[in-house]
């Protein structure tokens, strides 16, 4: 099984930088895995955790890493909390708990922005209906503006035709009354 550093900062009861600390300090003692390149996960198994409950023990008896060191090469190895595996599995347990509760909350978002996206489909195609119906009034009135500028253009034809009857009349009347104003 993988333990990663999280887990063991949680059973041994230190921060994860100690535990990363401890990686480095002890790294000839512990898995590969334990130990990655740059930029990889630390991943800890059985025997890391033994190595690390030593060096947790030895610190605690106040021990430099120079002692820990040739402990840990003359093979000794720390004991492993009997109740190591259930905090991970418990840490586990917790940690599992609470990615079903994002995972819920994450889905009912889903279902929430679904049914948003749903009405505004809705709403979009409603606009679009919208707009058809305002081009086709559009191009209607556009029609019956030319029709009726058409027209306007007939009657001002008219008007102009009539107006140049009446002054035709009205210059027949003016040599009539200036005709008679001689006699």
């Amino acid at each position: 099984m993988g333990y990663s550093t999280k887990h063991l900062a949680n059973l041994f009861q230190v921060s994860r930088e100690t535990i990363r600390t401890w990686s480095g300090e002890f790294g000839d003692y512990l898995s590969t895995e334990a130990t990655p390149s740059k930029g990889k996960t630390r991943q800890f198994n059985d025997d890391d955790i033994a190595v690390f409950a030593l060096v947790a023990q030895m610190r605690d008896a106040r021990l430099g890493v120079e002692d820990i060191k040739a402990m840990l090469a003359n093979g000794q190895r720390g004991e492993v909390p009997e109740d190591a595996s259930m905090l991970i599995s418990n840490y586990d347990e917790r940690r599992m708990e609470a990615l079903e509760s994002q995972i819920r909350d994450l889905r009912m978002q889903l279902i929430d922005a679904r049914q948003e996206r749903d009405i505004a489909l809705a709403k979009i195609e409603g606009y679009k209906e919208r707009i058809e119906e305002l081009r086709e009034e559009a191009q209607q009135a556009r029609s019956e503006a030319r029709d009726h500028v058409g027209d306007m253009q007939g009657q001002v034809a008219q008007l102009q035709r009539e107006i140049g009857r009446l002054i035709a009349l009205l210059e027949v009347e003016r040599e009539r009354g200036l005709g008679k104003d001689n006699d």
